[in-house]
């Protein structure tokens, strides 16, 4: 299954389009921010969060059940993607419906083999792979002016030639048993 979670009235022929808003006429009218979803476990092999992260929750348990719920719906191997504004992008900061800032070093905190190296050197980052059990991997983290151009590998948002106002998009996978990752940008 390809789920396209809160796909406002965007939905994508071939996926599950899921929004809370019953206007947008998605597949399934369902709230991301009332766990446990209406999902079989192990069952979506894509999922696509396009600048919908950003908008749940404002609270911390809100935010950390939707990550558990995510990984549970997701099977082994599963590619997701996730696009978000850059929390200093001014689309970020007036919109009065972003709560969360979601960076990749806030994806890591959800990668196992992350919390890992971070606990070998006294990093003070919080384990939640391992507090919720769940182990997503980072597999690639894109930046994307404004007017489309990506960002050159390597750059970061304040580096000169390239405004601040990126988006990102984030490339994560959920390993599969034997701890491989595999994963290509959305659409490849």
């Amino acid at each position: 299954m390809k789920l396209n979670l809160g796909c406002g009235p965007r939905p994508i022929a071939g996926y599950l389009n899921i929004d809370s808003v019953a206007s947008f006429k998605p597949d399934v009218v369902m709230d991301l921010e009332r766990t446990p979803w209406d999902l079989p476990t192990d069952s979506a092999e894509e999922v696509l969060l396009n600048h919908v992260l950003e908008h749940l929750g404002a609270s911390t348990d809100t935010f950390l059940a939707v990550m558990t719920e995510l990984y549970r719906v997701c099977a082994d191997g599963a590619r997701l993607r996730i696009n978000g504004p850059h929390p200093l992008h001014e689309h970020f900061r007036t919109d009065p419906s972003h709560v969360r800032r979601v960076t990749p070093q806030t994806l890591a905190m959800f990668s196992r083999a992350e919390c890992d190296q971070a606990a070998a050197v006294a990093s003070p980052m919080t384990p939640w792979a391992h507090i919720l059990k769940v182990d997503f991997e980072l597999a690639a983290v894109q930046y994307v002016a404004d007017h489309g151009e990506v960002c050159p590998a390597g750059w970061q948002p304040g580096e000169e030639a390239i405004d601040t106002a990126a988006a990102g998009a984030y490339f994560a996978t959920v390993p599969d048993e034997g701890g491989a990752t595999a994963a290509a940008p959305y659409g490849t």
